[in-house]
Parts: structure tokens; sequence; C-alpha cells
């Protein structure tokens, strides 16, 4: 019986979706695809920078689109296996399996060396983004991460950069970036059951990464937020396990008026969650990005970040604090150097509120 080893379906374990839905084999399937490209994708995460390198999805299935996939992530349910021959959790011993292979390209996206240092262990022919030199340093593959490693070195260039994430990710593989979105993967919407009052829904996102505590708004910050929305708009409080507390505490403050905390969810049904949100309002944070890949309208709450990283397909606009000249300083905690601790909070509560309705009318 012929066996057509190079079809990207082939598992090898298992019968093939075509075997198994039209008991198709290999001599006379229609389904066949022959490998012609066998490519990695080296990115961890974090959450947010995971889906935002989504983008790159798009125009790699342009260029090769009989190519076997694979992507490595400490991610995979915000994957979007559709367009993703093969998923992998970032562990040694799917290392060992991903070195058994040959790869034609390897797109290195993690300035981690640990993930760097993967490298060393596989088989490919080229190259794209970050590898590890022999003293341990992390370094561009190539002159087209060039750029995007010398303003992660250098504050003064980051601060210079204008050019987005999402742009500098397509230079570093090679590309000119045009206007490729966010690819999601696909979610499941839960039952809420909530009063049907016409109000607009406006989801707050509460938290952020352990690792930047200053890109947070406090918790009685976020109290009046909740409270000059509240009058107008169905509130959603939105967070994971560290903002649980923190949400149940906020709705049952506000336990008479439109504002909801629907507890802790599975990551997919966190996207279902916001997809009933008319608007988000986050700061720097995985939220911002799903919300940018569901096509919501945004209020982004910026403070340590320069805003020129962000790109928020038109969708909504940066607020951030004012008359402050210690902006963009990355600092994950505040110090004495800091003109004001808490520095999210110095946006004005009305501020927000106005800019939800000018982005809701």
């Amino acid at each position: 019986m012929e066996i057509k080893y190079d079809c990207r379906y082939l598992d090898g374990y298992k019968p093939c979706k075509a075997h198994k839905q039209k008991q198709a084999v290999c001599a006379s399937c229609a389904s066949y695809s022959p490998i012609v490209n066998n490519i990695l994708i080296l990115k961890t995460g974090a959450a947010g920078e995971v889906v935002r390198n989504t983008p790159l999805l798009t125009r790699l299935r342009q260029l090769y689109p009989n190519a076997k996939l694979t992507w490595v992530t400490h991610f995979p349910d915000l994957i979007p296996k559709g367009m993703v021959d093969e998923v992998l959790k970032f562990s040694w011993e799917n290392i060992c399996y991903l070195a058994s292979q040959e790869f034609d390209i390897v797109y290195s996206l993690d300035k981690d060396k640990k993930v760097c240092g993967v490298l060393s262990q596989l088989n490919y022919k080229m190259i794209y983004g970050f590898k590890i030199n022999a003293n341990g340093a992390i370094i561009p593959a190539n002159d087209f991460s060039k750029e995007k490693w010398l303003t992660g070195i250098w504050d003064h260039l980051m601060l210079e950069n204008t050019k987005h994430y999402v742009e500098e990710t397509f230079e570093v593989c090679g590309w000119e970036w045009r206007g490729e979105e966010y690819v999601l993967p696909n979610f499941t919407v839960p039952k809420l059951e909530v009063p049907q009052n016409g109000k607009p829904w406006v989801g707050v996102n509460t938290g952020a990464g352990a690792a930047w505590r200053t890109r947070v708004l406090s918790a009685q910050k976020l109290e009046g937020v909740v409270s000059v929305l509240k009058d107008k708009y169905n509130v959603i409080l939105l967070g994971g396990p560290e903002e649980e507390a923190l949400n149940q505490d906020l709705s049952a403050k506000f336990q008479k008026d439109t504002v909801y905390s629907f507890g802790v969810l599975p990551l997919l049904d966190f996207i279902g969650l916001m997809s009933k949100c008319d608007l988000i309002i986050t700061s720097v944070t995985m939220a911002l990005h799903l919300a940018i890949g569901l096509k919501k309208k945004i209020v982004l709450l910026n403070n340590i970040f320069p805003p020129n990283e962000f790109y928020l397909y038109g969708l909504g606009e940066i607020l951030e604090p004012q008359e402050l000249s210690c902006k963009y300083c990355y600092k994950s905690k505040f110090d004495a150097k800091c003109q004001r601790p808490d520095c999210l909070d110095s946006i004005s509560n009305d501020h927000i509120l106005k800019k939800v309705d000018s982005l809701l009318n």
C-alpha cells in the first residue's frame, strides 16, 4: 500500500482527518499536501506577545502555502491552530522531538537566553531573529533583527524609535509589514445571566502581569473608574486568578448596579467573555492584544512604555498621565525617583469616561 511520507497531514500514530472522515488512502487522496518547507516559530511568551506575533501567520501562509508550520510556546491555547500544523508546549521533551527534524527556516523571536539556547540543538538551514553567542549573550541572528536588538539594549534608541511592535517583528523576519492583523484561536462564548437593558458593555481589565506592577491602576482608582461608568454602561470586570478577589470586591460594592464579575474563566472562555464587550479599558497586558484581535474599541492606559510601540488598528486611543517628564521609564516598581507613584492613577476618571463616550458614539 502506497504511503506518502511527505504529506503535511501524516501523523504516523493515528489516522489523518481525510481517512477518518472520507476513508481516503494515500494513493488517491485529494487532500494530499506535500511538505515543501519545514518551518519553526520559537515564540514562547509572554501571552500578549504571542498574540501580537500572530499577524506573521498570514504572511507565512502566503509565502509558504505548502509548509509544515510548527509553533513552540508557553501558551498553546492562544495559537490559531487552523493556520499552524503543530503547536507544541515549550519543554525539554518537545525540544528533543524538534531536534530530530530538519528545518528550512527557524524564526527565533524571543529575546530569551533559554529559548535562544535551544537553537544549538536544532538542525536548520536559515534563521531569523535572535540567537546566543559563545559567551551566552543574546545577539541578532542576522542584519534584519539588528535594529530591534539595539533598541532593546539602549534606552535612548528605544525612546527615539517610531516603529510599532508588529512592524518591527515583520522586519525581524525580513519582510515589510502590510497591515496584517492579529489572528485569534477559536474561542467559546460563555452564557451570561445579565439583564437586557440596551446599554453598551464596557470591559474593565483590572490587572497585568506581576512583573510590571507600575502599569496597573490601584484598587481605589478602579472603584472610581467603575463609578463613573456604571450609570451609562454595563461594566464587566476582567481579570485572572490574581484579580479574582479584587473583582469580586468591586462587584460587591456596586451590587445594585450593572457591574459584573464572572470569576476566573479558562482562557478561551475569557476571550469569549471579552467578545461580549463593545469597548475594553485596559493597561498594557494580554487583554489589550486580545481586544485588538477581537476588533473591539479600546481605551489603552499607558505610562511606562513609549506609545509608538503600540498600534491599535484604528480601534481606540491611548491615555497617559499628563505633565510627567518621567513617563516611558520601563520601571517595574515605583521608587524614590518617580515624580508620582501610581502615576497611571493620575488619568482623570472624567477623561476616561469622555473617551469611552466618544469611541462608542
